[in-house]
């Protein structure tokens, strides 16, 4: 298939990653990211844990079992509602947090199985869709 007939659009490895570990930033209208402290050879910077919305915000991928980095997360996240827990695969650099996260705010937590399917397609799909909304209320009619 050609890449203009593609059903997912090119995605660029950027490298220019500008962040600060332990702060959020905002990298499109409605989604932000906090970059977790586990540099590597598959991790890049760091495992990118996103937020989606405004006041009642859905995150995705909560990242590794770093109780610093979840702490940071709803830290910053105080003033607003952690409606939903999005893990899009279960490698040890995604999912581990989403306990600790689910813990602290006992929103309802949302997996894909260890299989490759479509995950990063849908994960990819939810953001692109939510950030359009403005708001995450769709998430609800999401059935796993």
């Amino acid at each position: 298939m050609s890449a203009e007939h593609s059903v997912v659009p090119e995605i660029p490895f950027i490298q220019d990653h500008q962040f600060r570990y332990g702060e959020i930033e905002t990298v499109a209208p409605g989604i932000r990211r906090l970059t977790a402290r586990n540099a590597g050879p598959f991790t890049y910077h760091g495992t990118g844990t996103y937020i989606v919305g405004q006041g009642e915000v859905a995150v995705i991928d909560p990242g590794p079992d770093d109780p610093n980095h979840i702490d940071t997360l709803v830290s910053s996240l105080s003033s607003e509602t952690i409606s939903h827990i999005l893990v899009t695969h279960c490698h040890r650099d995604h999912s581990p947090g989403a306990r600790l996260l689910q813990a602290a705010c006992d929103a309802p937590t949302y997996a894909f199985l260890p299989t490759p399917s479509a995950r990063t397609l849908v994960a990819l799909s939810m953001m692109i869709a939510l950030s359009k909304k403005g708001s995450i209320p769709c998430l609800r009619l999401i059935t796993l």
